[in-house]
């Protein structure tokens, strides 16, 4: 994971949102049992979730250099197979990109996280 969040880090602009995207990847990936502001921010420590907000919200950071790492990483170090999806926000939601309504299935959002090694 360190490696990681060296990889990446050097894509944000400021010092802080640096340090803290590391505390933000280890929340997603610790197996709590909700992810979201407050639960993420309390595994990293914080007494509320403000700074990860502002990660999400107001930091500068090379989005496009984030998924490139990313992906690298990921196919490179962890020799896993990428899986594209072509499915996109249901028709007539008026939503161009963004997570599924909350009354999506637990397997359909999981199968647009879905990974595996050959």
């Amino acid at each position: 994971m360190d490696a990681l969040v060296e990889l990446i880090s050097g894509r944000f602009r400021r010092a802080e949102p640096r340090r803290r995207v590391g505390d933000y990847l280890r929340g997603l990936l610790a197996g709590l049992e909700r992810t979201n502001g407050w639960t993420v921010s309390e595994h990293a420590g914080a007494v509320c979730p403000d700074g990860m907000q502002r990660l999400l919200r107001t930091a500068g950071w090379d989005v496009d250099g984030v998924r490139d790492d990313l992906r690298g990483y990921v196919l490179g170090e962890l020799d896993a197979v990428a899986v594209r999806c072509e499915v996109g926000p249901r028709r007539g939601s008026g939503l161009s990109t963004g997570p599924f309504p909350r009354t999506a299935s637990r397997t359909r959002r999981a199968a647009f996280t879905a990974t595996g090694s050959p």
